[in-house]
């Protein structure tokens, strides 16, 4: 698989099955961070289950380097399943795209 195969958004295995499923509660958040280049607040999106309980990340992670998955892993609980994972409590929330 090429580079861009591998971290494009219409890869399969970087789609979140998740995003359209009425379990899936999105909230706007601000993260601290400092870093060498931003001190600040920075907006996220908070994904939470609401089956489990556990806040997701996009499956899209697992092309960032290890340090990056680390950083995001610690604020997350789970990876949201991706489109060949799928996930058997989803539920469409009939949210046009």
């Amino acid at each position: 698989m090429t580079l861009h195969e591998d971290k494009c958004r219409f890869n399969p295995l970087n789609r979140s099955y998740c995003i359209g499923c009425k379990h899936l509660l999105v909230e706007a958040v601000e993260y601290s961070n400092t870093d060498e280049e931003f001190t600040g607040v920075r907006p996220r999106r908070k994904f939470t289950c609401n089956i489990d309980g556990k806040v997701m990340c996009h499956p899209k992670i697992r092309t960032f380097s290890k340090e990056r998955q680390e950083l995001i892993m610690s604020i997350s609980q789970k990876i949201m399943p991706n489109m060949n994972e799928e996930c058997r409590f989803y539920e469409d929330a009939g949210i046009p795209f």
